[in-house]
């Protein structure tokens, strides 16, 4: 049996170091790249932006090459010269106030001006560097590429894409200011969803063993838990090589997003299910197919928002993964969500015995917390600084996740709560009520 265990083990292990030898380098964080055509209204392409924190010194390292060689004949010269800009804050806030073809206007801005002479063999120019500091408070700076001069694309059309890199440090760091502490942000809750996992799993086994029922709020609990841990280990993975060399899993982050909405998505379910007297009032599942269609609109909504959150990426105006457009969706639909439970509520509460009530109003108290947390951290987050918005909306939904999975823990596990005297734990069931 040892060596059984330890065959397993080792292929385990084998098989995640070669995930990591596949994916490794496939995204990028502070090592940025980009493949662009400088033509039209692109002449001027906005690329990425990194903060520098207060009194610190960072730097940037630059290059470029085309994505293949390219000829036309003997009239091939051998660069082509490519505009870097670089911005502060305040210079870009008044690039983005421009016409948009206005390619010149925006260059006249830049703070830092870099040209570099792009070898049309293919190969990489040469990385030039510069320093980028933060004096008096943190400093955001914003990269960009143009040719106003129209000496690319625009005149050589069959010229190929330019691929830009970016090497990027903040004091010795790989995180940019607005990121520095959410790695050991992450590792904190990881280590305290898993804490809740164990003791979810523990009572939902106690109690199978004495009711035999799958049809307990402990399973969709355990689910959102389960994949609050996998986003986090996803991330703290994805951080951890952000911190070692500046360069991420891609993949990774794609599959942390993907669990961080199935997280929200169940635990929000799971909210409204009770709201609506699931074993509460002994309201039965299989008496009603609301709660399915409740759980597939839900999830096909926050998965709908999760992907529209990657078409405007690494764009100039987001700060947060939410940010724009996908933000004000999200919003709008915690809201919808909000008015949903607030109805289930009320509904229960008519029919509902004194106990039951007491506990109704303390779900509706975590509840609101939860589900609205999104949207007032994310207005509140209109008036801060830009370069603290992503930890500031990071640190309150996670925190507001994990006050609810406590809660709701809490409330399934613990004998003399408010839950256990009002649901069906404490008392023997109604004539014809089922739980299967």
């Amino acid at each position: 049996m040892v060596n059984l265990a330890t065959k397993k083990t080792t292929k385990a292990v084998a098989f995640v170091v070669i995930l990591l030898a596949i994916f490794i380098n496939v995204g990028n964080a502070v090592i940025f790249k980009k493949k662009v055509k400088l033509k039209g209204r692109n002449k001027f392409h906005f690329l990425t932006k990194f903060a520098i924190g207060e009194d610190k010194t960072g730097y940037t390292r630059m290059r470029a090459r085309f994505i293949r060689p390219w000829t036309q004949g003997l009239d091939t010269p051998d660069t082509i010269p490519i505009d870097f800009n670089i911005y502060t804050d305040d210079q870009w806030d008044k690039v983005i106030n421009l016409e948009d073809n206005d390619c010149w206007g925006k260059a006249s801005l830049q703070t830092i001006d870099q040209w570099l002479n792009v070898p049309t063999n293919g190969e990489w120019t040469e990385s030039v560097q510069h320093h980028l500091n933060a004096d008096r408070q943190t400093e955001l700076w914003f990269f960009s590429v143009c040719d106003c001069e129209e000496r690319a694309h625009t005149i050589l059309p069959t010229l190929p894409k330019v691929e830009i890199e970016l090497f990027m440090i903040n004091d010795e760091s790989h995180f940019s200011q607005e990121d520095m502490y959410i790695l050991p942000f992450y590792v904190v809750m990881f280590i305290v969803f898993l804490g809740f996992m164990g003791k979810s799993i523990l009572e939902f086994y106690n109690d199978f063993k004495s009711e035999e029922s799958v049809e307990n709020p402990l399973i969709p609990l355990m689910v959102s838990i389960n994949a609050d841990i996998m986003h986090l280990g996803f991330m703290c993975i994805h951080l951890f090589f952000i911190y070692s060399d500046g360069s991420g899993f891609f993949v990774f982050s794609v599959f942390a997003r993907l669990f961080k909405i199935i997280s929200q998505a169940t635990m929000m379910w799971l909210l409204i299910t009770i709201s609506f007297g699931w074993t509460v009032t002994y309201k039965n599942m299989v008496e009603t197919d609301i709660y399915i269609l409740t759980a597939i609109f839900v999830i096909m909504i926050h998965l709908l928002i999760g992907a529209l959150t990657y078409v405007d990426d690494e764009e100039h105006h987001k700060y947060h993964d939410f940010g724009g457009v996908q933000g004000v969706i999200l919003m709008i639909l915690r809201l919808i969500i909000f008015g949903v439970f607030v109805y289930g509520i009320k509904d229960t509460s008519n029919s509902a015995d004194r106990k039951q009530k007491s506990f109704l109003w303390s779900l509706t108290i975590t509840a609101t917390t939860y589900i609205l947390s999104f949207p007032t951290l994310w207005i509140i987050s209109m008036f801060m600084d830009r370069y603290v918005i992503n930890s500031f909306i990071t640190f309150g939904t996670y925190s507001a996740q994990a006050f609810a999975a406590y809660y709701i823990l809490h409330q399934l596990t613990k004998k003399g709560s408010s839950y256990y005297k009002a649901s069906h734990k404490s008392k023997a069931l109604l004539p014809g009520a089922k739980f299967v």
